[in-house]
C-alpha cells in the first residue's frame, strides 16, 4: 500500500510538471497563431520534435522497434485530431478560458479508466466530477459572446479525445519508453501532414519560427512528464492534479494576453478546482 502511495505521489509530481509545460506551450501556440495556420504550427512542431528525438535516441542508443505499432498509430490519429481542435480553440478564445474548459477531460478520463483499465470508482468521485463539470458549464454558459460556443464545443471534444489519448498512453507505456512513444507520435504526424503542409503553408518568419521552437520544447517536456506520470500510477488518482493547468493557464492569460476575469469565471473555476482537488485527495487516500 505504501509502495503504491509513493508511486502515485511521484506520478502526481510529474503531472503537475506536465501541466506547467502544457500551459507554456499553449501560450507560445497562441502567440504564433497570429500569423500561422494551425497546420503550419503542428507540422513545424512535429518536424522539430522528430529531429530532436532522433538525436536523443541515437545518443542514448534506444531501439525504436515496437511490438504495438497499431496502438502508436491509433494514438497519433486521435492525438493529432485533438491537437488541431485544441490549437484552433486557443487561437480563437482567451487562453484562460481554454485552460478552464479543457479540464473537462477529467470528466471523461475516469469513466474511460474504469472501462479500459479496470480501475475502480466510488460514489463520491462521481459527485465531485459532476460538480467540477458544472463549474465548466457556468464558465461557458455565461460567456457574453454566444458565437464562442462553437469554439468551446471544439475544446470539450478535444478534451474527450485527449482523455482517450491518456488511456492509450497508460497502455503503451507498459511496452515502450517515453522517448520512443514521442518518436512514433512525431513520425506519424509528419506522415499525415507533409503533403497538406506543402500545398497550403508558407515559410514562417523568424519570430514565428522561434515561437514554434519554444512550443515544441515545452510540448515535448509536457508529453514526457505526462507519460512518466501515468506509467506507474493510477490514472484516476494522478490525472485530477492536471487541474493545476487551469491555474497556470489563467495566470499566463492575464499576464501576457490581458484576459479578463469576471465573477462567473471565478465561481466556475472555484467549483472546478475544489472538486478536482478533493477528487484527487480522496482517491489518493483510498
Amino acid at each position: 500500500m505504501i509502495k503504491n502511495f509513493n508511486k502515485n505521489l511521484k506520478g502526481i509530481f510529474f503531472i503537475i510538471l506536465a501541466s506547467i509545460f502544457f500551459s507554456l506551450m499553449a501560450m507560445f501556440i497562441k502567440l504564433s497563431s497570429t500569423n500561422l495556420m494551425v497546420l503550419e504550427i503542428i507540422f513545424i512542431r512535429s518536424l522539430l520534435s522528430f529531429c530532436l528525438l532522433i538525436l536523443i535516441l541515437r545518443n542514448k542508443k534506444i531501439k525504436l522497434k515496437t511490438k504495438i505499432l497499431n496502438l502508436h498509430l491509433l494514438r497519433a490519429i486521435i492525438g493529432l485530431t485533438a491537437m488541431f481542435l485544441m490549437y484552433y480553440s486557443i487561437s480563437k478564445l482567451p487562453l484562460s478560458n481554454v485552460a478552464i474548459v479543457s479540464f473537462t477531460k477529467i470528466f471523461f478520463i475516469i469513466p474511460l479508466a474504469i472501462f479500459f483499465l479496470k480501475e475502480k470508482i466510488n460514489t463520491l468521485s462521481i459527485i465531485l466530477i459532476i460538480t467540477g463539470y458544472s463549474g465548466v458549464v457556468i464558465v461557458i454558459g455565461f460567456d457574453n459572446d454566444t458565437e464562442n460556443i462553437i469554439y468551446y464545443s471544439l475544446t470539450i471534444f478535444s478534451a474527450f479525445l485527449m482523455a482517450i489519448v491518456k488511456i492509450l498512453l497508460k497502455k503503451i507505456s507498459h511496452y515502450d519508453e517515453a522517448l520512443v512513444m514521442q518518436f512514433w507520435f512525431a513520425s506519424f504526424c509528419l506522415i499525415f501532414l507533409t503533403v497538406p503542409y506543402f500545398f497550403f503553408a508558407k515559410l514562417p518568419s523568424l519570430n514565428d519560427f522561434i515561437l514554434v521552437i519554444f512550443a515544441t520544447f515545452t510540448g515535448l517536456l509536457a508529453q514526457f512528464f505526462t507519460i512518466k506520470g501515468l506509467k506507474n500510477s493510477e490514472a484516476n488518482v494522478v490525472m485530477p492534479f492536471d487541474f493545476s493547468r487551469v491555474i497556470f493557464g489563467i495566470i499566463l492569460g492575464v499576464v501576457f494576453f490581458s484576459d479578463k476575469i469576471n465573477e462567473t469565471m471565478i465561481i466556475g473555476t472555484t467549483l472546478l478546482l475544489l472538486s478536482g482537488y478533493f477528487l484527487a485527495l480522496y482517491n489518493t487516500k483510498s
